[in-house]
Formats: C-alpha cells, structure tokens, sequence
C-alpha cells in the first residue's frame, strides 16, 4: 500500500512524500528515491523537483504503472480562469489520458477568491476544471486551517497570472 503525504505552505509549492507500508522483499522501499533493481540491488535515484521525486518513488512503490501527476497552482488556476495561461487552459480542456491534474481546495480558495467582478468567467470554465483536475483537501495533508487570503497575496496571484504565457 502506498501513501502519498502532501504538505502545504502558503505561499510555496507543496512538499510531497510518498511512503508505503514496510516490505520484507523490499527493505529500501520506504526510503523515498531509493529503489530496488531485478537484480536486488538498491539504486539512489533523486530529483532536485519535490513533485517529479515524488512521482517517481510512487512508480517506483507500485506494482501497478501510475501515469505522471502535475500539481496546479494557485497562479496557473487563476491564469486558467482569466485566459492568461495557454499551457494549463490546454491541459485542463484537452486533459491527456495519461496525466493527472492535481490541485487543493486551498490553491482554489486563492484562484477564485483572486477574482474580480469583471473577470467574466465562463461558467463552462468552472465545470471543465472540476471534471479534470483532481481536488485533495488541504487540511487532511497540513492538519491546520486555510489561511486567510489578504489583498497582497491577491495582488501577487493576479500579478503572476497576467505574466503568463498567452
């Protein structure tokens, strides 16, 4: 069984763990980045990305072949909903079968409580979202609350969304 810790920060990208239940066959197998070859030899593998290393070793945990997952954020949900961000507007509406899309309610708190009456979002836009990307919850991976969204943190989603690429 294999088990996939998310810690969110505020304000930074989520920091991923993935872990799996202790494996006689396999004692490097909790060690994250750490896996065995056929031939039984443990190989270090890691990658400087928290999410690619945490994709990596969940591949690595399990029997079955997982597809690639990509953690959207805050700022490229907001760039999503304003039309300001091509590569994720893709992804969501032509989502590939081979990827998993994967937010939190609390990267959504922050996109859509970014929003300003003129926006003008498309309702279709709000559905499609919910039908690709997969929501975890934030307080079950943190075990706190959501913070507050302040204007500035507001100021900064909106600032980097509009830099996306068109």
């Amino acid at each position: 069984m294999v088990r996939i810790d998310i810690n969110f920060t505020p304000g930074k990208q989520p920091e991923i763990r993935v872990n799996q239940d202790a494996n006689p066959a396999q004692p490097h197998a909790q060690q994250p980045g750490i896996h065995v070859h056929p031939h039984g030899q443990p190989h270090a593998h890691v990658h400087p990305n928290p999410m690619q290393q945490a994709m990596h070793d969940y591949k690595q945990l399990n029997d079955t072949p997982q597809m690639p997952a990509k953690f959207v954020t805050s700022d490229a949900l907001l760039g999503y909903l304003l039309g300001t961000n091509i590569d994720i507007e893709t992804m969501i509406l032509c989502k590939p079968n081979d990827l998993e899309l994967i937010t939190s309610d609390y990267n959504l708190y922050e996109a859509f409580g970014s929003l300003k009456p003129d926006d003008n979002i498309p309702l279709n836009k709000i559905t499609k979202l919910f039908e690709a990307v997969h929501v975890t919850s934030f307080k079950e991976h943190s075990n706190q609350e959501k913070p507050i969204l302040k204007e500035d943190r507001v100021e900064e989603l909106r600032l980097v969304a509009q830099q996306a690429k068109k």
